[in-house]
């Protein structure tokens, strides 16, 4: 074990190093790994409230692209909802769908949500 910078007499063979055995060169500091898991990339993401965000913002999407009526069905027709390590929050849920003249359709809302924005917004009607 070495870099190529190192000297043949310094370099240490891997089949010599015994298990269970404190060896200064393949121990890292608690330091370093308290320093390394409390960076932004080891914070865990809050489920819970990204959940509830992304629910407000996935249904006032729906109402503006359906402004006579746009109404999900959380409870009894959430078929989907995952929130990514990164805080992506996909959805797919039963809503109904009213037009202008007061008809209502029953479809499936589906999309992706991030923050304040949506994408892959999909809605298929359940006829």
């Amino acid at each position: 074990m070495g870099n190529s910078n190192t000297p043949e007499e310094q370099k240490t063979d891997v089949s010599e190093i015994e298990g269970g055995k404190s060896t200064e060169y393949l121990s890292v500091s608690p330091d370093l790994i308290k320093d390394d898991r409390e960076s932004e990339k080891f914070k865990e993401v809050d489920k819970a409230k990204i959940t509830v965000e992304s629910k407000k913002v996935f249904e006032k999407y729906g109402k503006g692209k359906f402004p006579y009526g746009f109404k999900c069905h959380w409870i009894m027709e959430l078929q989907n909802l995952e929130v990514s390590e990164e805080g992506v929050c996909h959805i797919k849920v039963g809503v109904t769908i009213t037009n202008q003249y007061g008809a209502k359709l029953k479809a499936n809302a589906e999309g992706t949500v991030k923050g304040n924005e949506v994408s892959d917004f999909y809605v298929n009607s359940r006829n």
